[in-house]
């Protein structure tokens, strides 16, 4: 099965769903999460510019990623929580982006300093908000992709 997703770029909205509701709510439904997040990535590409563009292009991916996320929370309970299914969140984000590297020197090779990734990510993270509302304000409604999306 193919899906073509043709959207007008929108401002998305905050909805309080919960994460595990929106990610049920993305085609393929009951797939492993590495593989539908890889299906909506595009496996192998590299993930600095799909966030750069999905988030607003060009931005600095540090920059992106200390807007959206609060801060002082360890990123792998945070993200174990959120799909729900106890893995190694290195072993699962190494299965997205398809290349078999450590999710530490993923991460620091994006954001260009050698740093490790609990340095990393406790020093670009904000503290008291919750994940899951944070993202569902970023996926809109629900969707994994914006209102004006016209699926196919």
């Amino acid at each position: 099965m193919i899906l073509v997703i043709f959207c007008k770029r929108t401002q998305t909205r905050h909805n309080g769903k919960d994460i595990s509701k929106i990610l049920s709510s993305i085609p393929g439904n009951g797939k492993d999460i590495s593989k539908i997040l890889s299906s909506i990535l595009g496996n192998g590409k590299d993930i600095s510019k799909i966030l750069s563009r999905i988030l607003g292009n060009g931005k600095d991916i540090s920059k992106i990623l200390s807007s959206i996320l609060g801060n002082g929370k360890d990123i792998s309970k945070i993200l174990s929580s959120i799909l729900g299914n106890g893995k190694d969140i290195s072993k699962i984000l190494s299965s997205i982006l398809g290349n078999g590297k450590d999710i530490s020197k993923i991460l620091s090779s994006i954001l260009g300093n050698g740093k490790n990734i609990s340095t990393i990510l406790s020093s670009i993270l904000g503290n008291w908000k919750d994940i899951s509302k944070i993202l569902s304000s970023i996926l809109d409604n629900g969707r994994v992709y914006p209102k004006s999306c016209q699926v196919y």
